[in-house]
């Protein structure tokens, strides 16, 4: 992985998906409670959201992959990353 994109990961992206993640399990918990749903319940209840996620962000992920290789494959793309190269963080 391109350095600059780790750096970018590590203090930007996984601190906010952190938070996100947080607030996702405590809103979950409270509509458990809410709802007065048993163990077993929720546990059905939060598997099928996890799972539904999970699918989201496969389908979130190719269509990145897919526009990634189309920017990839332009030749424009080639002199764009001569032009950053003295701006990558090691």
């Amino acid at each position: 992985m391109n350095t600059t994109y780790g750096w970018l990961y590590q203090h930007y992206a996984h601190p906010l998906l952190e938070k996100q993640r947080q607030k996702a399990r405590e809103e979950l918990e409270a509509l458990c409670r809410e709802y007065d749903l048993d163990p077993e319940q929720q546990i059905s209840l939060i598997d099928q959201m996890e799972g539904s996620c999970s699918l989201s962000g496969a389908a979130a992920f190719s269509i990145g992959v897919y526009f990634g290789m189309q920017f990839a494959s332009n030749p424009l793309f080639s002199e764009l990353n001569k032009m950053m190269e003295p701006y990558q963080i090691e």
